[in-house]
């Protein structure tokens, strides 16, 4: 038996001296993460500012009518306003650098694909602030605590609870939830037209696997036609989205390190934007439906989302840079409404149950 052959290797060098060169055939496919984006921005109305990082919002009241009587002066009648401002005080930044080596040698378009992904990073960042304060708000400007409105023949936002489990995701009990916070709304003369549902996919699915959802085109708040989805009840868009509050994901730096505050927060503004976790139904992470109204949120940008790349000669280096400068802030206070999963009286929502249950009848034959 003959000894097996010696294999020739052309790719590994006798020395050492350099490295092992394995040909490369590469297919012009780059996978990059998945990311959701709703496009959530489009639900609001953004006010844009130049020479000034303050956007405001001024409110008026009811005017009293008076009956007429002979003989008698008309009293003049008392009339509030109010205001509401939001400073957009943080700017952030996405940055990536390539070396010169980097550059040279590349064959998929580094700095573009790096460009790219930036604008979908700030992307989800805007997602999760815009309902982070949505859920805020609601659970901040309830009747309870707020006790009078802002200005007299305004409203309070609305906080409904759903027990966590099985029951959550039961269809007729989570849209029964649903529009118990749209009944609310209504009663306070909120414009059933302006109002979105944002909700997290696993309780949109529920409602979609019981047909509670149906397709359909409508136009968002910046004039945008969307081919989306809209509750069977009421006929309000409906947007399920991943970019509900997630302390662990929101308030993450950098360098995947977890930090007391998220980054748009700060002492100016109070920590608003922090993702509050474990009280009972004030615990931002247990939102199982989001309702909000085009004025829910003052929204304001002062820096337009921006891409440079832009050469270092220093350090003989690429920079990829996008930036913008946003907030928001809770504005009308009866445009929002949340329904919390935790444990309260189930009273109000399992009357609405009720109503959904067909009844039968045993007959004795």
């Amino acid at each position: 038996m003959s000894d097996a052959s010696t294999l020739v290797d052309s790719k590994v060098s006798a020395s050492g001296e350099a490295k092992s060169l394995a040909i490369e055939k590469f297919n012009g496919q780059v996978k990059m993460a998945y990311k959701n984006d709703p496009q959530i921005m489009a639900y609001f109305d953004l006010e844009n500012v130049t020479g000034t990082n303050v956007v405001s919002n001024k409110y008026l009241g009811v005017t009293s009518v008076q009956a007429l009587a002979p003989g008698k002066d008309v009293r003049g009648s008392d009339h509030q306003f109010d205001k509401n401002s939001l400073v957009i005080d943080t700017s952030v930044i996405s940055r990536n650098v390539v070396g010169l080596l980097d550059d040279v040698q590349d064959d998929i378009n580094t700095k573009g694909k790096l460009a790219k992904d930036q604008v979908r990073g700030l992307k989800n960042l805007e997602n999760r602030m815009l309902l982070q304060q949505g859920v805020y708000g609601s659970i901040i400007n309830t009747k309870v605590k707020r006790t009078t409105p802002r200005v007299k023949g305004h409203g309070f936002s609305t906080v409904h609870v759903i027990k966590e489990g099985d029951e959550l995701l039961e269809p007729l009990k989570l849209m029964a939830g649903v529009e118990w916070i749209i009944e609310d709304m209504m009663i306070q003369d909120v414009d059933i037209s302006m109002l979105t549902i944002f909700m997290p996919w696993q309780e949109f699915n529920a409602l979609r696997d019981a047909e509670r959802i149906v397709d359909a085109r409508y136009n968002t708040a910046s004039g945008s036609t969307v081919r989306g989805f809209v509750l069977k009840s009421f006929n309000v868009p409906i947007v399920p989205t991943n970019h509900f509050p997630n302390k662990a994901r929101d308030h993450e730096d950098i360098d995947g390190e977890d930090q007391d505050h998220h980054i748009l927060s700060n002492t100016n503004n109070g920590n608003r934007y922090d993702v509050l976790t474990g009280t009972n139904a004030e615990d931002q992470e247990k939102c199982a439906a989001l309702v909000v109204g085009r004025e829910g949120l003052l929204v304001g940008r002062s820096l337009e989302l921006t891409g440079e790349i832009w050469w270092n000669k220093a350090n003989k280096s690429w920079y990829i840079d996008t930036y913008l400068a946003e907030g928001a802030i809770p504005d009308r206070w009866e445009q929002l409404g949340a329904l919390m999963k935790g444990a309260a009286d189930q009273a109000g929502l399992d009357a609405r149950y009720k109503r959904k249950i067909t009844r039968t009848t045993d007959v004795t034959l």
